[in-house]
């Protein structure tokens, strides 16, 4: 999906099993994954150098693509991602429970459906729980995302990503991020209800100290920090852009 801004065309990509995109059989390695993304942005007609934003555990495939083809990134934003050496140290092994492989055989039968007609608040505070009560959101996306909740819950590509989750960590870890890439960090705390609090930030600034131009931003808020400081986030990328032109 293509954003025609004032100032910069803005990209979305939805990896296999996210939004509408369909899914695949391909390994979800963060290998496999940049190769896709770099697929579908060349198919589409974009030309690098791309600044990436990613979201979550999408960090490590924006520092795999930025590590793997450093001419091709100019800058990385990393949303709320966790560094793989937190991941390693601290992030408890996955492993998916009974519920959550079976969902993606029960998923035709409607059941998250049934839910959602007969348990609205389900689905309702699925969504709001992430989004900061949609304070930010316009009605349409409001029902849009309760509509990509049903669709993609616990699909077999995001759960093959979790159990791939530590795998794709050492991956990333063991590429390192160019020091010639531009590098911000954007981290959403509440310090007082994360454990490890200071370990997870020594470890977020060794990540981001890798690049030569890299900083650590801390908002308070949840994961999707976006929907709480939009403007904030906005700026940040901003300034990516920015340091490029001088």
């Amino acid at each position: 999906m293509v954003s025609s801004r004032k100032k910069h065309n803005v990209v979305v990509l939805e990896r296999p099993g996210y939004g509408w995109s369909e899914q695949t059989n391909r390994e979800r390695t963060v290998e496999n994954i940049v190769v896709e993304d770099r697929k579908a942005l060349s198919l589409a007609g974009f030309s690098p150098p791309y600044i990436l934003a990613a979201h979550s555990i999408g960090g490590f495939e924006a520092n795999a693509y930025a590590a793997s083809y450093p001419d091709e990134v100019a800058g990385v934003i990393l949303i709320d991602s966790l560094s793989p050496g937190a991941w390693l140290e601290l992030h408890t092994p996955h492993t998916q429970g009974l519920v959550s492989r079976l969902f993606p055989l029960i998923r035709p039968t409607g059941v998250l459906r049934f839910i959602g007609t007969f348990f609205p608040d389900y689905i309702e505070k699925s969504s709001q729980g992430r989004a900061n009560n949609y304070l930010f959101v316009d009605p349409s996306l409001k029902e849009m995302d309760k509509i990509h909740i049903m669709h993609n819950y616990m699909n077999r590509m995001t759960l093959k990503e979790g159990e791939l989750s530590r795998t794709n960590a050492q991956t990333v870890q063991n590429l390192g991020f160019p020091s010639n890439v531009h590098l911000e960090s954007i981290i959403a705390f509440a310090p007082k209800d994360i454990p490890n609090y200071t370990q997870i930030l020594q470890l977020q600034n060794a990540w981001v100290s890798q690049s030569a131009k890299g900083e650590l931003h801390k908002l308070e808020g949840e994961h999707s920090i976006y929907h709480y400081y939009p403007d904030e986030v906005c700026e940040i990328i901003e300034k990516v852009f920015n340091d490029l032109k001088k």
